[in-house]
């Protein structure tokens, strides 16, 4: 069973370390990959510190690894919330960009930027209240005979809120920080340096370990509100727990990336198709397959084009918009 509360530590480590080879191969490739007049030895070379050209090591060092580790730890985190959103709501739709969350952090961000805070982690905070404030918007609407179709037009309603006061602020911002706004607000994967990427991970971290810890808590909600009333589980205290922690994770992508729409719904799903509905093996897959997954998405966007890179919430949005109408119609169909 599912709820079974022993799972064995070795088949955890057994599936993650299936999939850690396979990803750690992409990130590798994420690293070695991209433009400048390097070969793929030069750039291993430079990985190493054994390259005679300075300008091969600032290169990998100095812009593709800390690009690939702040991809990998936003696909970590939308994959995550994404997975946490389903559970709660009992929505096989949900995830931060869908419902809003998504528009609210970037509507904080975007007022952080006007009132003159540093782009990256200084947007943190007015991120965060901008994820609070619609998440529970959204849970203020939504009562336990909620149907999908009703919470989705919540998260419609929520988006084009936040969608109208977005373009109000735009609308404000000086023509000279307009196409950076507007590039990042479509998603993207900015250059930062590798001691940003590391502190992103940092703050990151406690959030992934927190909601690793009630994974045994989100099987018992995958029962439903009553039953796991009955089980003796603090329902209310656990959701409005991992909310916060999807909203404060939400944030911190939102500050540093934009909107980045339906990782949280592509790769949870997909996850539960190949390894079930056990929290306890998801939340780690979702760790390492949301990362591998948008590593692939942001080499893809850098790559695909010769000195052009596109924004990667294109290329999130082509995978996941067609598998959201999937799901949609499969849904109403179950109902």
């Amino acid at each position: 069973m599912i709820f079974s509360c022993n799972i064995m530590p070795e088949k955890i480590f057994r599936f993650s370390l299936i999939i850690l080879i396979p990803a750690l191969g992409l990130f590798l490739l994420g690293i070695l990959t991209g433009p400048g007049d390097m070969t793929l030895l030069d750039a291993w070379q430079a990985l190493l510190g054994q390259a005679r050209d300075p300008i091969a090591r600032l290169i990998v060092w100095q812009i593709r690894l800390p690009r690939v580790i702040l991809a990998a730890e936003a696909g970590a985190a939308l994959s995550i919330g994404g997975l946490v959103l389903q559970t709660i709501l009992q929505n096989p739709l949900s995830e931060p960009y869908i419902l809003g969350i998504s528009g609210g952090a970037s509507v904080g961000a975007i007022l952080g930027l006007i009132c003159g805070l540093p782009q990256g982690l200084g947007l943190s905070l007015p991120a965060f209240v901008g994820a609070c404030l619609a998440t529970f918007f959204v849970l203020f609407w939504v009562r336990d005979n909620t149907s999908n179709e009703d919470l989705l037009l919540i998260g419609v309603m929520v988006n084009a809120f936040c969608s109208a006061i977005i373009l109000f602020l735009i609308s404000t911002i000086h023509n000279s920080k307009l196409h950076g706004v507007i590039f990042w607000l479509i998603g993207h994967i900015p250059s930062s340096s590798l001691n940003h990427s590391l502190l992103v991970g940092l703050m990151l971290l406690p959030c992934l370990v927190i909601t690793f810890l009630f994974s045994h808590c989100l099987n018992i909600m995958l029962l439903g509100s009553e039953q796991s009333l009955s089980m003796g589980l603090r329902y209310r205290f656990i959701s409005i727990t991992v909310l916060v922690i999807v909203s404060v994770m939400t944030g911190i992508v939102v500050s540093n990336c934009g909107l980045l729409g339906f990782v949280g719904l592509t790769v949870p799903h997909l996850l539960r198709i190949l390894f079930g509905y056990d929290h306890r093996i998801l939340i780690p897959m979702c760790v390492i397959c949301g990362s591998s997954y948008m590593v692939l998405c942001d080499l893809v966007a850098r790559t695909i084009y010769v000195n052009q890179e596109l924004p990667v919430g294109v290329f999130t949005a082509a995978v996941g918009a067609p598998l959201f109408i999937f799901l949609l119609k499969k849904t109403k169909l179950s109902q």
